[in-house]
């Protein structure tokens, strides 16, 4: 079902549309436009932040926007403008995001473990990461809903966990799931993209990340091996790498996130909805 909409231009503006009606936080709003306003260079605002729309079809654009544990709740308005006519509202669109209790972890790690984000390449690894995660290239590469990266596993680890370190020390949230599975386990693509990025950091241990376009992102951390390299087009089901321990890590497993205009998302709401 759309939400309903709030016209803050003529009606010859935009036919404009929201999914899913109800939104919570680690969940990723839909907005489709129709009109032949879609022929002009339109974006979305959010507050402060401004978003991409995309070709989907003929006077047709689509924008996905991705709302963290951390985003703010309650009744919230959506505009769409137009780049070329700075402060001109075609469309307002509300819509409310509500809260979701994503209980917490506490991580048991030896010292040694512990101490690896304290090493002077931790950051400047995790800045490599999130430039790879920023990406927002044009083209549309996935297809359809997306596969779990694992063949045979174990989810050990929900998205949106609140976490402790060996009880005493607070720690960042869980951004994505946890799959664990024996170490040299095939991690595949879960939709086709291009990787962005393939290497080895001491926290994350192997890591890949894959470019799906249009600012949709999937992370793969704690690889024991890495099979593919930059620029590489992937299909779904295409060999990643296997899985590790390697990194900051409590046993073998492959942590996989999903990014949306570099805002980390519930992983599993792809397995289920087609975007």
């Amino acid at each position: 079902a759309a939400v309903p909409l709030l016209l803050a231009a003529p009606a010859r503006a935009l036919d404009a549309s929201l999914k899913p009606s109800e939104l919570r936080l680690g969940e990723v709003l839909r907005v489709d436009i129709r009109a032949a306003e879609a022929e002009a260079p339109l974006e979305i605002r959010l507050g402060e932040r401004l978003f991409p729309l995309y070709p989907v079809g003929p006077k047709r654009l689509r924008g996905l926007l991705g709302f963290t544990v951390k985003a703010s709740t309650g009744a919230m308005e959506l505009r769409v403008l137009r780049k070329d006519r700075p402060g001109e509202v075609l469309k307002t669109l509300a819509f409310e995001l509500r809260g979701k209790d994503f209980g917490k972890q506490n991580l048991s790690l030896p010292p040694d473990k512990a101490a690896l984000p304290d090493r002077p390449e931790a950051g400047k690894a995790l800045g490599e990461i999130r430039a790879a995660l920023a990406a927002h290239t044009p083209l549309q590469r996935w297809k359809g809903l997306f596969r779990l990266p694992v063949d045979k596993g174990r989810k050990s680890s929900s998205y949106g966990h609140s976490r402790t370190l060996n009880k005493t020390k607070a720690w960042d949230w869980h951004k994505g799931i946890d799959i664990a599975a024996p170490a040299g386990t095939p991690v595949f693509a879960p939709n086709d993209g291009m990787v962005a990025l393939a290497a080895h950091y001491p926290v994350q241990g192997g890591v890949v990340v894959l470019d799906h376009g249009q600012g949709v992102l999937s992370a793969f951390l704690h690889l024991k091996t890495v099979s593919v390299k930059p620029g590489m087009e992937v299909a779904k089901g295409g060999l990643l790498g296997k899985i590790g321990s390697h990194g900051f890590s409590t046993g073998p497993h492959v942590h996989w996130g999903v990014y949306v205009h570099g805002d980390a998302v519930d992983p599993e709401a792809w397995l289920k909805r087609e975007f």
